[in-house]
């Protein structure tokens, strides 16, 4: 597969995850501040996806750590909300994973 494909086709995915949870802010009644609480999960989302654009390891770990957290913060029931993120995570670390075996065959041949 081409690094370029899997390095943009992670990032639309885990932006795609990001309006997904906006999505849960927009059934406010209330006014402004009601709206942004409910925003609080997609900032951190958004926060990630920032940290995971330039470092995969760290941002990997974060996203992992957070669907775990949202795994057992939502007693095993929304399972689809958790193991996005997890998912999201995984292909981070092997993102560096392809990019460690692209340099490698590079440097063999």
């Amino acid at each position: 597969m081409n690094i370029k494909i899997y390095f943009w086709s992670i990032r639309i995915f885990s932006i795609l995850f990001f309006f997904f949870i906006s999505l849960f802010a927009l059934d406010t009644i209330t006014y402004f501040w009601g709206f942004l609480i409910h925003l609080v999960p997609s900032i951190i989302v958004l926060l990630l996806i920032i940290i995971s654009w330039k470092h995969q390891i760290t941002g990997g770990l974060l996203f992992i750590v957070t669907g775990l957290f949202s795994f057992l913060f939502f007693n095993f029931e929304a399972v689809y909300i958790s193991l996005s993120p997890i998912f999201i995570g995984i292909l981070f670390l092997l993102e560096i994973y392809f990019k460690n075996n692209e340099k490698r065959r590079k440097k063999i041949s």
